[in-house]
């Protein structure tokens, strides 16, 4: 029976193990693409050095002659192939923690980013969300000085309007729908 190393299932791990695959090409061929998959894909700096090793060593097999060629060559495949099932199980083991927390990570990168946009426009951290603005409700005192500031406001204006009256030109008293007046 196979082990499975996650509670994800062994079709599931089956699936996301095809990368081992491309070991098997002849000579070490996908051996380099195989662990640059699986490094980018969990984001581990190591198994992406493996990569670039592996492709060195392709590089290498290739451009030289002679037995040393293939001594490297079939020396690389094999390890490569040895090495991708011994890091199968712990590449499966973090791609499902990986996956795991993919809303986290996806909270943390939107708050990074909210961060850096109120940053930049100089937004206290307070203000992060827009709230609309709170009705103000009218208590029965304000209501009554409302009134008696509007009562205080003509008796100004008509005072203001006696007393220009003789030294202003003749001036239309009805005021237009903007709350000014018009002269004539």
């Amino acid at each position: 029976m196979i082990k499975t190393y996650t509670d994800r299932g062994r079709a599931w791990e089956t699936v996301n193990s095809w990368w081992v695959l491309l070991t098997f090409a002849p000579f070490g061929l996908g051996s380099f693409l195989s662990f640059l998959y699986i490094g980018f894909r969990v984001k581990h700096w190591p198994w992406l050095i493996y990569g670039l090793i592996y492709l060195g060593a392709t590089i290498a097999a290739f451009s030289l002659s002679g037995g040393i060629s293939t001594a490297i060559a079939v020396s690389s495949w094999i390890i490569s192939i040895i090495h991708a099932f011994k890091t199968r199980s712990s590449f499966l083991i973090q791609l499902d923690v990986y996956k795991a927390n993919e809303k986290v990570r996806e909270q943390h990168k939107m708050d990074r980013l909210r961060q850096e946009a109120q940053a930049k426009f100089q937004i206290p951290d307070s203000t992060t969300q827009f709230k609309p603005p709170v009705p103000k409700v009218k208590s029965e005192s304000d209501v009554r000085n409302f009134a008696v500031d509007d009562t205080q406001k003509e008796n100004r204006q008509a005072e203001s309007a006696t007393s220009d009256a003789s030294d202003a030109p003749p001036t239309n008293t009805t005021q237009t729908g903007n709350g000014r007046r018009v002269d004539f």
